[in-house]
């Protein structure tokens, strides 16, 4: 979701990746499984309401919408 100085934060986690030179990497889509810190987040700041369908995976899609984001100036 979007932070604050999502640069800095990506160059620091960057930074940190390789001065632990992990053997593995992974990702996935940010899920917001619902009693979660980050489905109240999205809850509180419009990324998701109470009328979202929880999926059965994160595999393929995203409940989140980004659309309803106004851009800050």
């Amino acid at each position: 979701m979007p932070i604050h100085n999502s640069y800095k934060i990506d160059i620091e986690t960057l930074d940190f990746n390789i001065k632990i030179k992990p053997t593995f990497a992974w990702s996935s889509i940010l899920y917001p499984y619902p009693g979660t810190q980050v489905a109240d987040y999205a809850k509180s700041n419009g990324f998701i309401d109470d009328t979202v369908p929880y999926l059965e995976t994160n595999k393929h899609s995203s409940v989140l919408n980004f659309r309803k984001r106004e851009k800050k100036n």
